[in-house]
């Protein structure tokens, strides 16, 4: 059990460093230049050769939003709401040369990500887990609401460590068995 503990704290602090590496990321001068003509060429070359509206607009903020956070355990809800604000403007700040909002998701990921990490480190550091409590654990959370509050989020993070501990405790019992 404590070389299962080291090695996942480990593995916490590697996505940590990674999560929190380098100065913020920021869009180059002359990608604003490139999101231009990539609006203006999309509507005449993109197989579906469709206009760039507020539908595109709205299907490119689901899939950035769902490519970062397809679980819903790193966002808060007020983050997705906050975010939530661009959604149908995504196409006019392209059109604009404005690619800042990737950027801005990335952001944002890094740092609720960095939260997440730091809780499951420090609280790794010291934790007896108790598996003697019938408690429900929601695995594929995709279509679950974001956790409203920080504390929320954590409670389902607890939950998910506890879960990676008794899979690994009843490996281990398995292969013993064996």
């Amino acid at each position: 059990m404590r070389k299962f503990r080291l090695i996942l704290s480990f593995a916490l602090a590697a996505a940590a460093f990674a999560a929190s590496a380098g100065p913020a990321l920021r869009p180059k001068a002359h990608y604003g230049e490139i999101g231009r003509r990539v609006a203006a060429m999309l509507p005449r070359h993109h197989i579906l050769r469709q206009p760039l509206n507020d539908a595109v607009s709205r299907k490119a903020w689901t899939n950035i939003v769902t490519f970062y956070d397809v679980d819903h355990t790193i966002f808060l809800k007020s983050d997705v709401e906050r975010l939530a604000s661009r959604m149908l403007t995504i196409d006019d700040e392209l059109k604009a040369g404005d690619v800042s909002f990737g950027y801005a998701v990335h952001a944002l990921y890094s740092a609720r990500l960095a939260e997440r990490i730091a809780f499951a480190t420090n609280f790794l550091a010291g934790t007896e887990w108790d598996f003697s409590e019938n408690e429900m654990y929601r695995i594929r959370r995709k279509d679950a609401p974001w956790p409203k509050t920080r504390k929320e989020a954590e409670a389902h993070w607890f939950k998910r460590m506890k879960n990676e501990v008794l899979v690994h405790n009843l490996a281990k019992e398995l292969d013993v068995e064996e």
